[in-house]
């Protein structure tokens, strides 16, 4: 299995337990984008950076109704730009429970970044503590794809920084998304299912069957993607 690129990560801040002095959903709190660092991640607990640990499983076969990679497929043009919807996420988790609080996040984040939902998507963390300087990891799962995240926790109101090294976009998602930035019907992005990609240039381009072509672009804090138009 290739290992993940220990040379980009993804970095995310956010609030995950405190607002109004109580431990509340995590969205509840918002999300405070940081930059992508470009470099080694922090070490985890077992001395390995957290995009060595990681590691990618077998990209999933298209099924039987999909276009095989490298053919242009066939959508409706989305009359909205599409975006992830996280109610398909179900509700955060209530209580005092700050380590599935974290879960929740995780997952969320992981989930936004592919712009697709995976039902069976996971994150299992050791158990955190919501005090200043603790660091723990998380494991997720996501389609066929397993990552590990570092996690910090920054300060005792449950500020934490995650950060991990590559992860999965669905090519679906983006060839929705291509449809409504050209007009076009029948697009191509040349890549598998899946692909594991850091925030910024992706190395993925798309094309319309008419021609047109753009680079794509991931955002940093899991909102989407832009078009370089060639």
């Amino acid at each position: 299995m290739e290992p993940l690129n220990s040379r980009s990560s993804l970095r995310r801040a956010v609030l995950a337990s405190v607002c109004a002095g109580s431990l509340l959903a995590v969205g509840a709190c918002g999300i405070i984008p940081a930059p992508v660092r470009e470099g080694e991640p922090p070490p985890g607990r077992g001395g390995a950076s957290a995009a060595e640990q990681a590691t990618e499983a077998p990209e999933p076969s298209p099924s039987a109704s999909e276009a095989p990679e490298g053919e242009f497929r066939t959508g409706t043009v989305p009359a909205e730009e599409p975006r992830f919807d996280e109610s398909v996420l179900g509700p955060a988790p209530s209580g005092d429970d700050f380590t599935a609080a974290v879960e929740y996040e995780i997952n969320r984040f992981v989930n936004m970044f592919a712009m697709e939902h995976d039902p069976d998507s996971s994150v299992s963390c050791e158990e955190m503590e919501a005090s200043s300087g603790f660091e723990g990891t998380c494991t997720a799962g996501y389609a066929d794809y397993e990552a590990e995240f570092v996690v910090t926790v920054t300060d005792d109101e449950g500020s934490v920084e995650y950060e991990t090294g590559r992860l999965p976009v669905s090519r679906n998602a983006l060839e929705e998304r291509y449809r409504h930035h050209t007009g076009e019907e029948a697009v191509l992005c040349d890549m598998g299912e899946y692909k594991l990609v850091s925030s910024g240039a992706s190395g993925i381009s798309c094309e319309t069957s008419g021609g047109e072509s753009a680079g794509v672009e991931i955002a940093a804090d899991g909102s989407g993607v832009s078009f370089s138009d060639r």
